[in-house]
């Protein structure tokens, strides 16, 4: 998904200049409509913006900023090596049934070099971070058409489904579509909302700062955006705000955690140097981080409270040591 930044009275059509097809047939449609209305909901809360997905008739509401959505398809995609299969979650499900603690490694941290030798890396791990660089590659290049709106892009949905979505142990999806796609819309909304700022609770507000040192500018701002979407779902969910309105966020909310719940777990199985690199550092992205935005992101939601600053805690105070370890990567 990309944002859009700029406004045109009469915006251009995604479809047309990136040669994208409209994909409202897919099977998915059902699922992201229930996102933007959980969107919605939660930007009730700020008061500035509605999601208008293209493909509903109605007539927009004229006392908000229309914020135009539309599902997308990529005419032709191809299969490329970060790409999820069936067959390579059959596999990872596989070595995960089967993994037991090796003698000889009792004192083998995970950042240590001997890790490799006992989780020598799958392409889970890969696959899943790519889902997330999938929704922001072409940030730079969607701004140029100069359009407030949001594309969705239906493989890149897929592909969060399948690796996000199965849950063995619940017996229902572990990180539910519509909780991933109400996040990344927030997300955009919080793009276009200039004027918010983060104002960390006194009890984290250091670990939270620790998250922002060495980004740079175009990281920042996405740690932004993603304050301002956890900010409202944090507010819809455990603030005094219409019961209605907790109903609705629930799912959005317990998706967000599961999301860095489960893509830790899928990363923990690769103790490579690339996996490591991958795993905790930035390594040269234009987007911070994708396991530390999804754990900060968790701190503002629930204002610290839980185990969410913990965790962040565990992930920076490692991010620290593999930053000592390997390469210094460019933009850590």
């Amino acid at each position: 998904m990309f944002v859009l930044t700029g406004c045109l009275d009469d915006p251009p059509d995604p479809k047309q200049i990136f040669g994208f097809r409209d994909a409202t047939d897919s099977d998915l449609s059902a699922e992201v409509e229930e996102a933007i209305d959980v969107a919605n909901a939660a930007l009730e809360l700020d008061g500035r913006f509605v999601l208008r997905p293209m493909w509903r008739p109605g007539r927009p509401q004229q006392a908000l900023q229309q914020v135009p959505v539309y599902l997308l398809r990529r005419p032709n995609a191809a299969i490329d090596a970060g790409t999820a299969t069936p067959d390579m979650l059959r596999a990872f499900r596989a070595e995960l049934a089967r993994t037991v603690s090796l003698s000889g490694f009792g004192n083998c941290a995970e950042t240590d070099p001997c890790a490799a030798a006992m989780y020598a890396g799958t392409q889970m791990g890969r696959a899943a971070t790519e889902v997330y660089n999938g929704s922001t590659a072409m940030d730079a290049a969607a701004a140029e058409i100069n359009c407030r709106c949001v594309m969705l892009i239906e493989d890149n949905l897929r592909q969060f489904k399948l690796i996000f979505g199965p849950s063995d142990q619940y017996g229902q999806a572990f990180a539910p579509l519509s909780g991933y796609v109400a996040w990344l819309a927030l997300h955009e909304a919080g793009h276009l909302n200039r004027t918010f700022r983060l104002v960390p609770g006194a009890p984290w507000a250091e670990l939270y700062r620790r998250t922002q040192s060495g980004l740079a500018e175009r990281q920042q701002e996405e740690m932004r955006a993603d304050a301002y979407a956890a900010s409202l779902l944090g507010r819809a969910c455990f603030a005094q705000v219409p019961q209605r309105l907790h109903a609705i966020a629930a799912q959005a909310c317990y998706g967000l955690t599961m999301q860095a719940a489960q893509l830790w777990l899928y990363e923990a199985f690769d103790k490579t140097d690339g996996g490591l690199r991958r795993h905790y550092l930035n390594d040269g992205r234009t987007h911070p981080n994708v396991l530390m935005r999804l754990l900060a992101a968790n701190v503002v939601m629930m204002d610290g409270r839980g185990k969410s600053a913990e965790l962040l805690t565990k992930f920076l105070e490692k991010r620290e040591v593999v930053a000592q370890r390997l390469p210094k990567s460019p933009n850590l």
